[in-house]
Formats: structure tokens, sequence, C-alpha cells
């Protein structure tokens, strides 16, 4: 199991207020991980799992973008919400908003990563040109 997917499930057990699970043995993760599917079993609590899976999953991106330079998590955001075409339908406001910095910050990123020839932009569009470049950028680009 990943150290991110470690940190979010010690963080899951800090929530449901189990602290003194921590530190989260392998079966305690195993446990915890399998909490949602024991969930589902209850008829009318769909829309609880659903709110959870949500939960975990902003939880989890916020996990992965700690630590980054703003360039790299614009980066990150581009090859993660890319569709197949290259295509990416957020504006520079969207952005700054899901990644909690001002839309200058998101504009001057995105200018950088034009520059590398790693995307173009246009009004709430951005194409990706070139994936592997974006990869690289989000993962080796620490703050």
């Amino acid at each position: 199991m990943d150290t991110a997917t470690q940190q979010h499930l010690a963080w899951l057990a800090r929530s449901f207020g189990r602290p003194h699970y921590l530190p989260l043995t392998t079966d305690d993760l195993d446990m915890v991980a399998g909490v949602g599917e024991a969930i589902s079993k209850y008829p009318g609590t769909h829309w609880l799992v659903a709110g959870l899976r949500q939960l975990e999953e902003t939880q989890r991106r916020v996990i992965h973008l700690m630590r980054k330079t703003v360039l790299a998590q614009v980066a990150d955001l581009l090859a993660e919400e890319g569709q197949p075409s290259g295509e990416v339908h957020l504006s520079q406001e969207s952005m700054a908003t899901l990644l909690g910095v001002s839309r200058q910050t998101v504009n001057e990123s995105i200018a950088r990563l034009k520059e590398l020839r790693a995307i173009e932009n246009g009004y709430r569009l951005v194409e990706i040109l070139d994936v592997e470049m974006l990869t690289a950028i989000a993962d080796e680009m620490r703050s």
C-alpha cells in the first residue's frame, strides 16, 4: 500500500473518532479500506456512501498535491482532467479555486507550460500537446 493511501486511511480513522488506532497496522488499514463496502450493504445509505467516496477522493487529491509547486499542481490537474481528445474544459478561475491559489498564479503557470510547449490555451479551454511533459513536471517539481 502506497504512502498516500496510508495517510488517507489514517485520516479516515481520525475522522471516525478512532485516533487510538494510530499508528495503524496493515490489518487496520485493510479494515478501514473496506468500510465503504460494509456501509453499502445497508439500504437507503447510498447517498452517505456517495458523499463519503467524494470526500475520500477530495482528501486523496489534497494529500497528492501537498508540497508541490503551483506549476506542478497545475500540470497535475491538467494531466488528470484531460479528456481523451487532449482537451481540458476549465477556466483559470475554476483551476484556481480547485487548487486554492489565485487566478493570476494559475495564469503564470499556464503561461510557463505554454512556453514549454506542453499546452495551448483558449477561452475556458486548455489543449494538452504533451501529456508526458505535464506528468514529468507534476512528478518532479516540489516546493
